[in-house]
């Protein structure tokens, strides 16, 4: 068959006449000169048209051609109308495309016409490629195309370019046209070709403004394709087609023109981001977000390597999303442009207009998003995947953040919520991924040490923070960034995630603004809803509410002979969001929700709008009704996390958007309008006037049961207080808002609404409830006296009967109720007392304002900012009758327990005579003076304590059994020491001589009076047996018929009452000395008074401790005969007589029986006074810092030495001096003193202050009592320190307490720790620190006059600071300052540490160290606290010849025993954070570089930059000096630290096994080169050695499992979410961490069988082996993705070290533990101890095969990789299972003891067998010979089970790759469980 002819466009086609009239001919020429003048109106449109329908007929020539072609050129071009330009584009050029092409080539004239067709087809194609692209070379932002242009031209692309590129697709398939290797048309351009352009796969680029048409009308191009799917994405190949016809065929190939069209549009759009025209941002982000819908490869023929049609789909949709989100977060928002969501900023614009356009072109364009994601579900999971910080992998290689959370953005973040409005399905995974993002921030920050506030918390934890800084340096790729390295940051406070979520709550404000279109402002709408619930699923991260918080601290934790280390660190005292990251996160949706809510309230706040438009307020804004319900919501639905969610309220009134002023940059422009006072009021002022109804309904649930009590106690009642305070001032500071925000009238329907729910709450059974409504009681009085305050005679009687009312309540509530229901209230009393500091602020007045002229006047007018405090909030009119008011009711409430003295005639005359004159409301008792007071008992203890026991009788068997002491402490209902400091604190303001009985009642005055009336009346009756005097008259005690139970019941009463007398003599002692008008002073006439209230309270406690010493529960067998009522004969003859004797009553008879018994026991008694003491501290209130501090002043140590100076003889003298001689001679009084010192500063006790509840201690006022107490208590230890008995080696051994200079020292330590903390204050805690030092030195040179000569040496001394030359100035001088308590010097001196040790006072000398260890943790110097550390070693170490010390002193050669050299190196390891010290950073070279000096120095200083310390060579012997300048330059180390010479030096004196001696290579270091002195003076003599190496044993595990904890971490949870340059760092880091663990591990294993009994110490080490295995295994496997990383040193070092070192020493270890059987003593271990130790062997060798299997692994994708020499290497450190030489011995049994338990039933009890000698030898001896008989079968059958079980290892190892934590966790609780030292006898446990 002939070929076919093929033709050529471009040549001249012969004229086609024909039959066509000649007419049409000239009819083209007149139309094209028509568009040649641009002549084009309707009718020659028309004309245009009806030619151009001719023409698709026939009859063209070249004049036809050309005016096609004009046409249209004039349409696309703007030469026409834009309604004629797109009608001829879609009626005129168009239809051309679908005129059919010629089936054969035959000369006719429907050939001709489709050629000319397909000519004309190339061209205008041509002409669009030509008006759309630029050239490659250009500026992607030039402008050389107008709005006009690139609108006709849109719509050219749109109309024509898809149909036209089909049909030239079409025609080139059908070889209508030539092909491209036609000689003919050699040059053309096939379809191919112009879709490459199109797409920009030639490198063309499109213009910005058509981009959006392009991706339109290519994906409908695609779409066109039906018989050829996925056109786009292939390039057809041209072949002769081998038949014998000849003629050409194709075939397709995959080309990636989508990924390149997707990345034109996106540099498009980020074109148009950079441009000024966001107007067409929105459409082509639209085209951009449908474009990867629905596009697909084409046929299963092409294939795409490594990648199938899903996953590309969703690779281009993640580029798709990234990059509208970097270009709509570009410059023009407010910051520069980042794609790793650093920098990114919030969408501000400098003008409002321009802003109000990129707002609409951003709602807009998250509107097309929410379209989208609606109809392309792959999308949503982009989106989830781009939110959860996913990279793709072109990205990888650029500088990506590290961590997921730094890779937000607020677009993204934007984004996201939109989804969630937009697609519900996906809104719970959206805000999930949020919230993920933001507890992995928290966790990373806790991880890294660092609190809320962006600072440490205690010594931090460095090592973990300098990996976390350098992987965002090294990611952010600024060759600079290494300059300005930062650990700490500045905002820490707020959080990058945080943020993010306040920038588009700011983006999205406007919707409660009401302005904006309805895109934007429904699109703002659903931004603000999600917001909202993501704040409320961030609050939910704490599913369950703390029961006491992490900051209270015991009094008994302070007092203890050990103190807790965490407590000095500042970790024991930081707060919940400090320390937990789910608190931490619920912390940051509290923000965000604060932030909303004033964001929405700010915008329809009166400050904002005038008078005229108040209706648009009313009822507040949707948002804040939203977050109030929804918070209510969960308080009323007894959640256990409740109170989190109620939190959110007490957030709410002191937030103030001040905090976010570096985010918000409309807050520092003043863009609102509102000053920062203002802002602060805009919370308050809105829930004062809206949704206090809403609030108040709460309380409802609280009698109903559906609120928790403590949660309406915390949360909801203060500010439901506060709102109401706000209200009721609000008529009296501001009187412009009573009347406008809310009604005059709605004070007191909110008063009597909250009267009546706190009436109900009184009469429930819970004292929770309670208490709930004493504080409301308590909180509505407030409100009522503060709204008539306001001067107006009506108000004022309007509110009286209210008030009178709640007082009866109260009155009621404080006399019926329980203890705990009193101590409300009273805190409630005590918060509510107007504080006199705060009168000034309040005391301003202002005129009435009007709400237009509030914002210019907001500068004068007085605050209603609800923060901390309500002070400001209470008018000067309301303070005097509130104060009063309090007052009164605590004056009642104290003369209810006080009995009324004895009145004589006389008095009793004058009083009826005031009474008759002034009426009976004021006949009083005149106050007795005190030569008159009565010597009987003042209180009235029948009034507060219980006869009867409160114990439920219902509980019947089940009733706990209590101590003695615990059901004398439930019988006392009244807590008397805080209500008798209440009112000394409420009369403080009041002056002796104002108690005048007038008509205005000074109740200040009289409550003063009736203290003192008190305190005089106590001070009278000093004999403690008239306290007791009122049981004689008691009955509930005498109706016990059983004399055992009398018996139980007098002691009972005697202990409640002996109790309350010591508590309220202990309160009354810190009312002593008072003087209002110049200060606090101790008046020589009160130290009679306090003598005497001292012993009183001393014999109350001595008494009380007897009782219980001798006290014997024992019921007598014979009981007490039943008496008849009736009866008159026996009976009262019986009664006369026991009368007639006088004393000789049943009290009397039953005291003796207490007190005749037999010698009590000393030890007993010191016990139970130790109990009575810890028992009264609980129920007592902290006494006053002034008194404590003028107290040890006055009878302190100074006065002690005068005394002892002077040669008088004090039992001569009487009077004041008398008095104060004894009372400083008296230890017990001193010891009582600084007793109560340590617990106020320590926070074991709480403060009874005005306008503050009952809390602990802090603040400034924290700084202020430590600062004044310390050096007080500094100067207490050096005067005690001379005297031997009140020492810790004081022979007596009668003394069973602490040691009153370990008291005193430990108060010091404390304050300085309290000195050191994290306060906000105006010195820094260096300066802080450095103050107390020194002045403490000062008071201790005139307490201990012999010591300042030692004082000033230290002083004097020059400190050589040339290894310390970049440590701030102020920390060179608090170490000068530390000198005198810890340093090591040659010379004769000895600082104050090694002088108590080498007295033997190690107790003493435990605490000196506690306090270098608080001092030091405000250094930021880690090579200072390192060397703090060395110096506390060698201090331990023994020195002969004369010492000097500090204090001089000199007890002889009585030495203790009993050393604290644990604790000393406990100590040491702290201060190097562990094994952060002997860690290497690797630190890349350019940032050591910049660093001056030799390599060590470069070294040090580097490492000092980023927080680690290097050690000292010279800290250390002579013979380790040139062993750890080996360490300090092998691979780039940090030589070794405190915790490798620490367990070096153990080994060495604990000695090893034989067994141990082959895993010691020619390179180990001596024993020159590692015995430390310290050490090696622990004599094995010592009493307390065992104690001792068992304590150094668990600090080098602690350190062990702290450095594995941080490995865990990151090989978990960082590493896998690493890319980039990150990710080698990192795994450098681990490979570090590892290496020193494992360095430890070895140095510590030769000697682990040495340190305890039972191979505990040991089998912690091969646990943690385990562990260490574990990590290694994941760190291996990591390097999967960057195989060539695996060859770095730091990963060499650690597989050869753990080949060479490691595996032999742990194979024998394992094989020594597995051979233990006995104890030291031959007791045979505890089966459970030695299955534990089997458990811990097995996990053991299974973590080696999957580390083995890991290896293996990776040589092989070494392999793969062409790593051939790494490959090899790496296959050298897979250790063959012939080496883990270990074997079952008893099959059988081992099968029985893995088989699982059967598990017992509900009532059946676990019984015991035990077994007899005989039976134990016997099977003894079955199990010896069972394994003599399976010998020979081990050794026959031993490959093939080795071989097997590696198999099946080999394959389980690729299924559980995960360490097995909870296995881990099940196993510590089984080993501690089996902590026990053995037994002889076994036992077996059946059903």
């Amino acid at each position: 068959m002939e070929q076919a002819k093929t033709f050529d466009p471009d040549e001249t086609l012969p004229l086609d006449g024909g039959d066509e009239p000649q007419h049409k001919i000239g009819e083209s020429k007149r139309l094209l000169s028509l568009l040649n003048h641009n002549n084009v109106d309707e009718p020659t449109s028309a004309s245009l048209l009806s030619h151009l329908a001719f023409l698709r007929e026939g009859g063209w020539d070249d004049t036809s051609y050309q005016l096609v072609l004009k046409s249209f050129r004039l349409a696309l071009t703007g030469g026409m109308e834009s309604t004629l330009a797109k009608r001829m584009l879609t009626d005129g050029i168009l239809p051309m495309a679908s005129a059919s092409p010629p089936s054969t080539y035959a000369d006719d004239a429907a050939s001709d016409s489709s050629v000319w067709i397909g000519k004309i087809v190339r061209c205008v194609v041509n002409e669009l490629l030509s008006a759309s692209f630029q050239n490659a070379d250009s500026d992607p932002s030039d402008e050389t195309m107008d709005t006009t242009n690139a609108s006709n031209i849109n719509e050219g692309i749109k109309i024509l370019l898809p149909t036209f590129l089909h049909r030239i697709d079409y025609d080139e398939a059908c070889q209508t046209i030539s092909s491209i290797g036609d000689a003919a048309l050699e040059g053309r351009e096939s379809i191919d070709d112009t879709i490459d352009k199109f797409c920009g796969y030639k490198g063309y680029k499109s213009h910005p403004h058509v981009t959006a048409g392009l991706l339109s009308a290519i994906k409908e191009f695609d779409n066109l394709s039906n018989n050829s799917s996925g056109r786009i994405s292939k390039r057809r190949v041209w072949q002769t087609k081998k038949s014998n016809y000849g003629g050409q065929d194709y075939t397709f190939e995959y080309v990636d023109r989508p990924t390149c069209l997707v990345k034109m549009a996106i540099s498009a759009l980020n074109a148009l981001a950079l441009s000024k025209e966001p107007d067409a941002l929105p459409p082509l982000v639209y085209q951009l977000a449908i474009f990867p819908m629905g596009l697909v490869h084409g046929d299963s023929k092409v294939k795409v390597k490594g990648e199938n049609e899903k996953q590309r789909g969703m690779r281009l949709r993640k580029l798709v999303l990234e990059g509208i989100a970097v270009a709509l977060e570009h410059g023009s928002l407010g910051g520069s442009h980042a794609t790793n969501g650093r920098n990114a900023v919030v969408v501000q614009g400098s003008n409002n207009a321009k802003n109000d356009e990129w707002k609409w072109s951003r709602y807009t364009s998250l509107a097309h998003m929410g379209t989208c994601l609606r109809m392309d579900p792959e999308m949503s999971k982009a989106v989830l995947a781009m939110l959860g910080g996913e990279v793709s992998a072109q990205d990888s290689s650029g500088n990506v953040a590290p961590f997921r959370y730094q890779r937000l953005t607020p677009f993204k973040l934007a984004m996201g919520l939109s989804m969630a409005s937009s697609v519900p399905r996906m809104r719970q995974s959206a805000l999930g991924c949020v919230k993920d993002l933001i507890l992995e921030e928290e966790t990373i920050r806790i991880r890294s040490g660092l609190g809320r506030d962006g600072k440490k918390v205690g010594f931090g934890k460095p090592w973990m923070l300098c990996l976390v800084r350098c992987l965002e340096k090294v990611s952010s790729g600024d060759a600079n960034a290494w300059k300005d390295f930062q650990l700490e940051n500045e905002d820490g406070h707020i959080g990058h995630a945080l943020k993010c979520l306040v920038m588009v709550a700011k983006f999205a404000e406007s919707s409660e603004a009401g302005g904006g279109s309805s895109i934007s402002a429904g699109s703002a709408s659903m931004i603000l809803q999600s917001l909202v619930t993501l704040g409320f699923l961030l609050i939910d991260c704490v599913k369950k509410d703390e029961t006491s918080s992490k900051g209270d601290i015991q009094a008994s934790t302070l007092l203890s002979p050990t103190l807790d280390l965490s407590f000095l660190t500042g970790s024991a005292g930081s707060s919940l969001e400090d320390t937990s990251a789910t608190h931490a996160t619920a912390c940051t949706g509290r923000m965000l929700l604060c932030y909303l809510f004033y964001q929405s309230a700010a915008a329809a706040s009166h400050f904002m709008m005038s008078s005229l438009s108040r209706g648009s307020y009313e009822g507040g804004t949707s948002i804040c009704r939203l977050i109030l319900k929804s918070s209510i919501d969960k308080l009323c639905a007894m959640a256990p996390n409740a109170l989190e969610f109620g939190k959110v309220l007490t957030d709410l009134l002191q937030f103030s958007p001040v905090c976010l002023k570096s985010i918000v940059q409309d807050l520092e422009a003043d863009c609102d309008g509102l000053d920062d006072r203002q802002r602060g009021e805009v919370i308050s002022l809105a829930m004062a006037a809206h949704h206090i109804p809403m609030l108040i309904d709460t309380l409802a649930n609280v009698p109903g049961g559906g609120m928790v009590p403590s949660v309406a106690t915390q949360a909801v009642i203060p500010a439901i207080a506060n709102l109401l305070h706000l209200q009721a001032s609000a008529e009296s500071l501001r009187p412009g808002l009573a009347g406008y925000l809310w009604k005059k009238n709605d004070v007191i329907d909110h008063v009597d609404h909250c009267y009546l729910l706190s009436k109900k709450s009184l009469f429930c059974i819970d004292e929770d409830k309670r208490s709930c409504a004493a504080k409301m009681l308590v909180s509505m009085i407030g409100t009522a006296v503060i709204a008539s305050s306001s001067g107006n005679k009506r108000t004022v009687s309007k509110w009286a009967h209210s008030i009178d009312e709640m007082k009866s309540s109260l009155r009621r509530c404080l006399t019926q109720h329980q203890q705990s229901v009193r101590m409300e209230a009273y805190s409630s009393l005590m918060a509510s007392l107007p504080d006199s500091t705060s009168s000034s602020a309040a005391s301003q007045t202002q005129e009435s304002v009007s709400p237009k002229s509030t914002s210019s006047i907001a500068s004068r007018s007085p605050t209603l900012f609800l923060g901390h405090t309500t002070q400001s909030l209470i008018p000067p009119a309301a303070r005097e009758g509130l104060s009063n008011l309090i007052c009164n009711i605590l004056q009642n409430q104290l003369e209810r327990y006080v009995n009324t003295p004895p009145e004589e005639i006389q008095d009793k005359k004058a009083r009826q005579q005031r009474g008759n004159a002034f009426g009976s409301q004021l006949s009083q008792m005149a106050d007795v003076e005190q030569t008159q007071e009565s010597e009987s008992n003042p209180l009235r203890f029948e009034m507060f304590i219980s006869t009867r026991s409160t114990q439920a009788e219902a509980q019947g068997k089940a009733k706990k059994k209590s101590t003695l002491l615990d059901e004398a402490l439930s019988r006392i209902n009244e807590p008397l020491g805080f209500l008798i400091a209440c009112c000394s604190v409420a009369s403080s303001g009041a002056r002796s001589g104002d108690s005048d009985i007038t008509d205005d009642r000074n109740h200040q005055a009289e409550l003063r009076d009736s203290i003192k009336s008190l305190r005089r009346r106590m001070v009278a009756c000093n004999d403690i047996e008239q306290y007791l005097k009122w049981l004689k008259s008691n009955k509930n005690i005498f109706e016990h018929t059983n004399n055992a139970k009398r018996k139980q019941e007098m002691a009972i009463s005697k202990l409640a009452t002996l109790v309350s007398v010591a508590v309220a003599a202990e309160a009354l002692l810190g009312t002593c000395g008072e003087n209002h008008d110049d200060g606090f002073i101790v008046e020589s006439s009160s130290d009679e008074e306090v003598e005497s209230l001292f012993n009183i309270r001393h014999d109350a406690v001595t008494r009380a401790s007897e009782i219980m010493s001798s006290f014997v529960n024992s019921i007598p067998k014979k009981k007490l005969k039943e008496r008849d009522a009736n009866s008159t004969s026996t009976s009262s003859k019986k009664k006369a007589t026991k009368r007639s004797n006088g004393d000789n009553d049943d009290m009397d008879t039953e005291e003796n029986s207490l007190t005749t018994t037999t010698e009590m026991n000393r030890t007993v008694q010191a016990k139970n006074k130790k109990l009575l003491e810890a028992a009264i501290n609980n129920i007592s209130p902290a006494l006053p810092l002034e008194f404590l501090a003028s107290s040890l002043r006055k009878f302190g140590a100074k006065v002690e030495s005068q005394i002892n100076d002077s040669n008088e003889d004090s039992d001569d003298e009487e009077g004041e001096s008398a008095i104060t001689k004894r009372l400083a001679s008296c230890m017990i009084f001193r010891r009582f003193l600084v007793t109560k010192s340590v617990l106020l500063v320590g926070g074991g006790l709480k403060v009874v202050k005005v306008g503050c509840p009952f809390a602990p201690i802090d603040g400034n006022a924290l700084v202020a009592s430590s600062l004044a107490l310390g050096q007080i208590l500094f100067a207490e230890f050096c005067a005690h320190s001379y005297h031997l008995d009140r020492t810790s080696i004081s022979p007596d051994d009668s003394i069973h307490e602490m040691a009153l200079t370990q008291l005193t020292l430990r108060g010091f330590t404390i304050c300085v720790a309290r000195m050191a903390s994290n306060i906000a204050h105006n010195m820094p805690r260096s300066e802080r620190v450095k103050a107390i030092l020194e002045m403490s030195k000062i008071a201790a040179s005139n307490a201990a006059p012999s010591s300042k000569d030692s004082w000033e040496y230290y002083d004097q001394l020059n400190v050589d600071d040339s290894l310390h030359k970049n440590t701030p100035a102020e920390e060179l001088t608090l170490k000068k300052a530390l000198l005198p308590f810890v340093s090591h010097t040659s010379s004769s001196r000895v600082c104050l540490y090694e002088e108590l040790l080498s007295q033997t006072m190690h107790c003493e000398a435990m605490e000196v160290a506690n306090l270098v260890l608080t001092a030091s943790s405000v250094l930021t110097d880690a090579n200072l606290k390192e060397q703090f550390g060395v110096l506390l070693l060698n201090c331990n170490n023994t020195r002969d010849g004369e010492k000097i010390g500090v204090l001089g002193l000199d007890f002889g050669e009585d030495a203790s025993d009993v050393t604290r050299l644990s604790s000393t190196i406990d100590i040491g390891f702290r201060l190097t954070n562990g094994l952060d010290g002997d860690t290497h950073a690797p630190l890349p070279p350019r940032f050591i570089g910049q660093f001056r000096g030799d390599a060590e120095e470069r070294l040090r200083l580097s490492r000092l930059k980023v927080g680690l310390s290097t050690t000292n060579i010279e800290n250390w012997p002579e013979g380790h000096r040139d062993r750890l300048r080996e360490e300090l330059t092998a691979h780039g180390g940090c030589g070794m630290g405190i915790v490798q010479k620490i367990s070096w030096a153990l080994t060495v004196k604990l000695g090893f096994n034989e067994e141990f001696g082959n895993t010691f290579g020619p390179n180990s270091p001596s024993k020159k080169e590692l015995k430390l002195p310290c050490i090696k003076a622990l004599s094995a003599d010592t009493p307390n050695f065992n104690r001792e190496t068992v304590e150094i044993s668990h600090a080098i595990v602690d350190s062990i499992e702290n450095g594995l904890g941080s490995a865990d971490f990151i090989t978990l949870k960082l590493i896998p979410n690493l890319i980039g340059k990150a990710l080698p760092l990192c795994q450098r880091f681990v490979a570090c961490s590892l290496l020193t663990i494992s360095k430890v591990i070895c140095s510590s294993a030769p000697s682990a069988n040495s340190v305890d009994t039972n191979g505990t110490y040991a089998s912690s080490l091969l646990k943690n082996a385990k562990r260490l295995y574990s990590n290694l295994a994941r760190l291996v496997l990591s390097y999967s993705s960057n195989p060539k990383a695996m060859s770095c040193i730091e990963t060499k070092a650690l597989l050869e070290f753990m080949a060479t070192t490691l595996q032999p020493r742990i194979a024998v270890l394992l094989l020594v533990l597995q051979g233990k059987q006995q104890t030291s003593e031959g007791k045979y271990l505890a089966e459970s101890k030695i299955e534990s130790h089997g458990r811990v062997a097995s996990q053991l060798v299974f973590e080696k095969e999957k580390l083995d299997n890991a290896l293996l692994k990776m040589g092989a994708t070494l392999k793969q990789a062409g790593l051939t020499e790494e490959c090899e290497w790496l296959g050298k450190h897979v250790v063959s299972s012939a080496d883990r030489e270990f074997s079952i011995k008893n099959v059988e049994q081992a099968k029985e003891r893995e088989a699982p338990k059967q598990k017992k039933t509900a009532g059946s009890k676990r019984k015991v067998k035990k077994e007899s000698d005989e039976k134990k030898k016997k099977v003894k001896k079955e199990e010896e010979s069972s394994e003599a008989d399976d010998a020979s079968q081990e050794n026959s059958d031993g490959s093939d089970e080795e071989s097997e079980e590696a198999a099946a290892t080999c394959e389980v190892v690729d299924s559980e790759m995960e360490d097995a934590e909870s296995q881990d966790e099940q196993e510590d609780e089984e080993e501690e469980m089996d902590e026990d030292d053995g037994s002889d006898e076994e036992a077996e446990f059946g059903d």
